[in-house]
């Protein structure tokens, strides 16, 4: 029960997280100030690879923490603007700190959720923005990957990257695409969340609904 508690404060905090200091998650409070730089997780590439080279696991793990990660201009834009509007990227990180518990779905902890109870906003925050000095804040982190898998051809590959903090964890399928400037990062799946985060072509993420997801039931009919 904490932790779906702690799971639902986690969606209001685009909202809170930067208009308050040093209180309680379950006091849906955080801290704020946060470092502001001009690079973007969507300049998140690997060296190009050689001609017909596959993504390997170690180039993944490279790629990854910043590619999911929340700019720092963007935490800063939230600071002055906190509405959804006000950061157009919407990264693997925004969408997961949005993320609502899903109901009856026992599996949907297995993709992400928090450890722990009777955390600080403040206290994930911080465990996100270890990365500050890199220009974003992230879930996953080079230090918190515990594994990834990377199946790859010349031109495309797919994978799972799991990961862990002490406060978080999550287990996410990702796409990868070769292009001229190197491999790139261009997809993350929640399918038990019933979405996925979309690379568009400017650069920019964008959260959709799978066209493969299927809806919930209808509620039973009270007689």
């Amino acid at each position: 029960m904490v932790v779906c508690k702690i799971k639902a404060a986690l969606s209001a905090l685009l909202i809170v997280a930067f208009m308050a200091t040093g209180a309680t998650l379950l006091a849906y409070r955080t801290a704020a100030g946060q470092e502001d730089t001009e690079r973007s997780p969507k300049d998140a590439k690997a060296d190009p690879p050689a001609d017909g080279a596959k993504l390997t696991v170690d180039l993944a793990k490279k790629l990854l923490p910043e590619a999911a990660g929340i700019s720092n201009a963007d935490f800063t834009a939230l600071s002055k603007n906190p509405r959804p509007e006000a950061v157009k990227s919407k990264s693997l990180s925004l969408v997961l700190l949005a993320l609502k518990p899903p109901g009856k779905n026992p599996d949907a902890h297995k993709e992400f959720r928090i450890l722990g109870e009777g955390l600080k906003v403040s206290e994930i925050l911080e465990a996100m923005w270890i990365s500050k000095d890199k220009g974003y804040a992230s879930f996953i982190q080079p230090e918190y990957i515990t594994d990834c898998t990377c199946q790859s051809t010349a031109e495309r590959a797919e994978g799972v990257v799991t990961f862990e903090s002490d406060l978080f964890a999550g287990h996410i399928p990702f796409v990868a695409q070769a292009t001229k400037d190197g491999w790139i990062i261009t997809e993350f799946r929640l399918p038990q969340y019933k979405t996925r985060v979309i690379r568009n072509k400017d650069g920019l993420w964008s959260q959709e609904t799978p066209p493969d997801a299927k809806a919930d039931p209808p509620a039973p009919k009270k007689e």
